[in-house]
Parts: structure tokens; C-alpha cells; sequence
């Protein structure tokens, strides 16, 4: 028989084994090239298709907190930080914050930061106002938009996620959990400098 101690590691265990959030807190926090090692020269079995481009994706189409419906393909040219958040996630306001000096530092070089809030929209507005944010935010109703997420490559739905895109629509680099300073550094900065 098992002591009530042994269950709740067990529990906590199979929840961080999950990659789930608890109370909207991130237990997962993985870097994840989003770019497959190329082939070596004179490889016998080349990839099949176009590329998976940001562009070759199944469109969305959400209003923004402006009124306005966006599309991704209005940022075609710029460099790219798609981040899907929620109001409920500690670590996505927290992580704000960065964003919105990465986007006031680097937007004269091309970068554009994107928020995909998975909320309610007065929630959103509430928050976009308080920690004035300079950059869209795309309203994503939980409910109808539940596998958007997945569809850009994050499979156990973990907040916040941030998908950055080169000036072509390549798909470099993803992140789950909170994007620092460094993870900017190494996989956004050399997209904006041209030497990617």
C-alpha cells in the first residue's frame, strides 16, 4: 500500500514528466531548434516538398486589440517573435517585459515582436494597457483557437511559447517557457545583424 507522501511524489512527478502547467505556472522550460540539421553533400535521399515556411502554414486570421484582423503574412520582410501567452501565466507577464524592450531596442532593425494571447479580450486589453506593450496583440479564444498551438509546434501546449522567424518565413528556432536575454542573444540577434 502506498503512504499518502509516495502518491503525491508520484503525482508531481508524472506532472513534470507531462510538461503541464499548474496554476499557469510553466513546469517545462526547453529550447527547441526548430531547424533539422542539413544533410551532408551528395546525400542520396534530399527532402521531399517545399519547405516548412511560416508562409506555407495554414493562415490565421484573429482581430487584434487595435480592431483590425492580422494575419502573419503582414510581417513578411521582418524578423519574427510569434509568442503565445494567457493573463492567467505568471512567467508570460513576467517575460513581457523583455519583449517590449527587445522591440523598442531592435525595430528600426526589423524585428517584430507578436503577441498571440490565448484569453479572453478584455484581459488581454486590461493587460496590454498596464504594462504598455509596443507591440500587436492577436486575440485567440481559448476555446475555438485550442490548436493553434500545437500547430506551430508545441505539442504539449505549454505557455509561454515563442516562435521565431527569419525574413524568408523560415521557422529557425522555438522556445517553451520564458525567452531570456540569452536565448535572444544566440537565436534572434543574428537574424536582425544578417549573419544567420
Amino acid at each position: 500500500m502506498f503512504r499518502s507522501g509516495t502518491l503525491s511524489f508520484l503525482f508531481v512527478a508524472a506532472v513534470l514528466a507531462a510538461g503541464t502547467t499548474v496554476a499557469g505556472v510553466s513546469l517545462a522550460a526547453e529550447s527547441i531548434p526548430a531547424r533539422t540539421p542539413p544533410q551532408a553533400a551528395g546525400a542520396m535521399n534530399p527532402p521531399a516538398g517545399p519547405p516548412d515556411t511560416a508562409w506555407s502554414r495554414e493562415a490565421f486570421s484573429l482581430p487584434g486589440l487595435d480592431g483590425v484582423k492580422h494575419t502573419l503574412a503582414e510581417w513578411k520582410g521582418k524578423v519574427i517573435m510569434l509568442n503565445f501567452w494567457a493573463t492567467w501565466c505568471p512567467s508570460c507577464q513576467t517575460e513581457i517585459s523583455d519583449f517590449i524592450a527587445f522591440q523598442e531596442e531592435y525595430r528600426a532593425q526589423g524585428l517584430q515582436v507578436v503577441g498571440l494571447g490565448l484569453d479572453v479580450e478584455q484581459k488581454l486589453r486590461n493587460v496590454q494597457r498596464t504594462l504598455e506593450i509596443n507591440y500587436p496583440i492577436l486575440v485567440a479564444d481559448p476555446a475555438r483557437h485550442a490548436n493553434l498551438i500545437r500547430q506551430w509546434g508545441n505539442s504539449s501546449g505549454v505557455i509561454p511559447y515563442t516562435v521565431v522567424i527569419d525574413r524568408e518565413g523560415q521557422i529557425i528556432y522555438t522556445h517553451r517557457g520564458p525567452l531570456h536575454r540569452d536565448a535572444f542573444d544566440e537565436n534572434v540577434l543574428p537574424l536582425l545583424s544578417g549573419k544567420h
